[in-house]
């Protein structure tokens, strides 16, 4: 299963609208505008949107995701931080096609 896949993201509607438009701009992750034959991911600065250049800090153009939660954090919110700093989340955004920008916690 491939991001594309879950319902919350709208990859070929977004495509489609951008279509239907000329010189239409949009924004998009990394991981949704991969291997869209009709979206053309620009460069900013001159600098590829890449892994290699967000973890370099040299792509400027970089929105953090936060995690948020009701309840006070205790053992299982722990668990859950710890996990997406291990290799196995790390595999998992790979298999979806994202990754994380931290080197390190």
């Amino acid at each position: 299963m491939r991001l594309r896949d879950f319902p919350f993201c709208k990859i070929a509607e977004n495509v489609a609208a951008i279509n239907r438009y000329k010189n239409t701009i949009d924004y998009a992750s990394l991981a949704e505008a991969e291997n869209q034959p009709d979206v053309v991911v620009l460069q900013f600065d001159n600098v590829s949107p890449n892994r290699e250049n967000v973890i370099k800090g040299t792509y400027k153009l970089v929105a953090p995701l936060g995690l948020v939660w009701k309840a006070e954090g205790g053992q299982e919110v722990k668990n859950c931080i710890d996990f997406l700093y291990s290799p196995a989340a790390e595999k998992i955004m790979a298999d979806y096609g994202a990754f994380s920008a931290l080197a390190t916690r």
